[in-house]
């Protein structure tokens, strides 16, 4: 049923526009001083990372609520049943977590305001467009782009919904946050960029 496949989708959109907002949050905090002052105060670099993933939950949840909202005013005759929601709702914050923890860790890379639009711009529409979010890619050269894409695969655990999916899934979040943390550590708490 499309309505079915295009909540799985757009759920994906949304876990991923977390990792474009989380790498602007770090950017900004790290051209403004925020990141300095936090860990000047005693904050940790790890605490500081999960509070931009725990943002980054909350703002998911918020969107995920209105979009099921739509949806149901949308396709009232094909409204997914509770469980199925609740299913979506949790992994999509999982894959919300590994987003937050990869963009977290490309802002404390990017120091311009230019480089952060550059790799917004450079990203975003070719990773929307290359995953199977709206509609099906088979047998053509978008089929080949699509699976090197990680969007390609979280849509096909949120339409399939198994056991070995939602592993991949919490493994997506270590490998996100791990990383995030990895290079935080290693980069200057206070840009250059004025």
């Amino acid at each position: 049923m499309y309505s079915e496949f295009v909540l799985a989708g757009l759920v994906c959109l949304l876990a991923f526009r977390s990792a474009t907002a989380s790498m602007s949050d770090v950017a900004n905090d790290r051209k403004w001083g925020v990141l300095a002052l936090y860990i000047l105060q005693g904050g940790s670099v790890v605490g500081y990372v999960l509070s931009i993933v725990l943002f980054g939950a909350l703002v998911f949840i918020a969107q995920f609520a209105l979009l099921f909202a739509c949806s149901l005013l949308i396709f009232p005759e094909s409204a997914p049943d509770m469980w199925r929601v609740l299913t979506l709702l949790g992994v999509g914050v999982l894959f919300v977590a590994g987003w937050c923890g990869f963009g977290a860790a490309l802002g404390g890379k990017v120091d311009s305001y230019a480089t952060r639009d550059f790799v917004v711009t450079v990203t975003s529409l070719p990773v929307v467009f290359t995953a199977p979010l709206f509609y099906p890619i088979q047998g053509n050269w978008l089929a080949v782009l699509a699976g090197f894409n990680p969007l390609t695969y979280q849509v096909g655990v949120l339409r399939q919904m198994s056991s070995l999916g939602i592993l991949c899934a919490g493994l997506w979040v270590v490998l996100g946050v791990v990383t995030a943390v990895m290079l935080l550590r290693k980069t200057e708490y206070l840009s250059r960029e004025r």
